[in-house]
């Protein structure tokens, strides 16, 4: 029996990173620069399993690509919305700098460094909060 999901089964999973293929057929990542970097389970949403996992790769045209990255980002964004209630459960607080041009995390009275990537924003509180005791991360 091969792992390879039908595409019928492959319609219903969700979709976490796309390959595209290239003029000389070789596949490049869309979105993020590892599929590891942000893995997301329904059981683990802040991220703490942080294994490699399998996910359905969808080989797109150029014309098709944007469209997907799009999407992608969009599941990437959900993913993060549920990572940052998952942390605020537990004590951290994530909040936008003035003018939204930035993130930082505060955990009890403890002042985070500022982030301009909102996921870097997020590992850095999971981080500290396990630094104190107070999250489950592996």
């Amino acid at each position: 029996m091969s792992d390879t999901p039908t595409p019928s089964q492959a319609a219903e999973m969700p979709v976490i990173a796309y390959l595209r293929a290239t003029k000389d057929e070789m596949p490049v990542w869309d979105g993020d620069d590892c599929v590891c970097q942000d893995p997301v389970y329904p059981s683990d949403p802040d991220g703490s399993d942080a294994d490699c996992i399998s996910m359905p790769v969808v080989r797109l045209s150029d014309a098709e690509s944007q469209l997907a990255e799009l999407r992608a980002e969009v599941e990437r964004l959900r993913a993060d919305s549920r990572r940052l209630d998952h942390l605020q459960a537990r004590g951290a607080t994530v909040e936008i700098l003035p003018a939204g041009l930035a993130w930082k995390f505060q955990v009890g009275g403890f002042h985070g460094a500022v982030s301009y990537d909102i996921r870097r924003a997020i590992d850095a509180a999971r981080a500290a909060l396990a630094a104190d005791g107070k999250d489950g991360a592996r």
